[in-house]
């Protein structure tokens, strides 16, 4: 992930940062196990960690544990100032900052939710099939015609390229 003059990675125990496009790269967090995705979102950084959700707002320098759980948090994204995460569990939602989530998984067949992303005033999501909301993630409803994921199919990621969303399967195509 990309936010000004930074660069961030992470890893199976570890976000680093580089401030030289990639040469040199130096730890910043160790939250204790896998990081799955880090999104910036303005001046916010958010990481979806095995068990827990942590945040930087000042590029990276320190960082705030949001959420600890024995989900796992897959993604985190920033929408009209509120969080959302992809997690085991299923969606969370929190409208204050990340001090209090609640489950938001109305109209989801499967909670298992491997992907979210914004995309306008949307949210899509992958589980066993790739959803959307167009209420703040109070309600989700299967997104397209075509797009079904069985026979073991795990829709994976969602990628928005604009004007187009791909999205990632294991054991089938894009």
């Amino acid at each position: 992930a990309m936010n000004n003059n930074y660069a961030f990675a992470g890893t199976s125990n570890s976000i680093y940062r580089s401030t030289d496009n990639g040469a040199t790269w130096v730890v910043v967090f160790t939250p204790g196990s896998s990081v799955l995705s880090i999104k910036i979102a303005g001046n916010n950084i958010y990481a979806g960690v095995s068990n827990k959700i942590a945040s930087s707002t000042d590029n990276g320098s320190n960082w705030t544990i949001l959420l600890t759980s024995s989900f796992t948090a897959r993604d985190v994204i920033e929408l009209n100032s509120s969080l959302f995460a992809a997690t085991s569990s299923g969606a969370l939602k929190s409208t204050d900052n990340g001090n209090t989530w609640f489950i938001s998984n109305n109209g989801l067949i499967s909670t298992n939710v491997t992907s979210m992303i914004s995309y306008g005033q949307y949210l899509l999501l992958t589980s066993d099939n790739v959803y959307y909301s167009s209420n703040s993630g109070n309600n989700w409803y299967t997104w397209g015609s075509g797009i079904v994921c069985s026979d073991g199919c795990i829709a994976r990621r969602l990628i928005v390229v604009e004007p187009y969303v791909f999205i990632g399967t294991v054991d089938q195509s894009v």
